[in-house]
């Protein structure tokens, strides 16, 4: 199933030099420990620098967005198994 979604979230992340690893994140009190990262990508919102992050858990994918101006994230779609009936 997949849902569009525009929602604050907490992440934890490493940084290195030209690199950013999302280790989980926390949505609805719920915390997903991230198992892959799939695609990062860089996009302009106007004069903010937006940074979209593919990335995926045991049971479902996700599309974060951290906005570098705020330094926000939210979680913006996620798709998950229908039958497993949880995300």
């Amino acid at each position: 199933m997949y849902d569009r979604k525009h929602e604050h979230i907490n992440v934890t992340a490493s940084f290195a030099p030209f690199k950013i690893t999302i280790n989980s994140f926390e949505w609805r009190e719920r915390f997903y420990n991230v198992k892959e990262m799939h695609l990062i990508m860089k996009a302009g919102k106007g004069r903010e620098t937006v940074w979209i992050f593919s990335v995926s858990t045991d049971s479902a994918a996700f599309k974060l967005r951290f906005d570098s101006d705020s330094l926000e994230w939210f979680l913006e779609e996620l798709v998950w198994d229908e039958a497993a009936d949880s995300v």
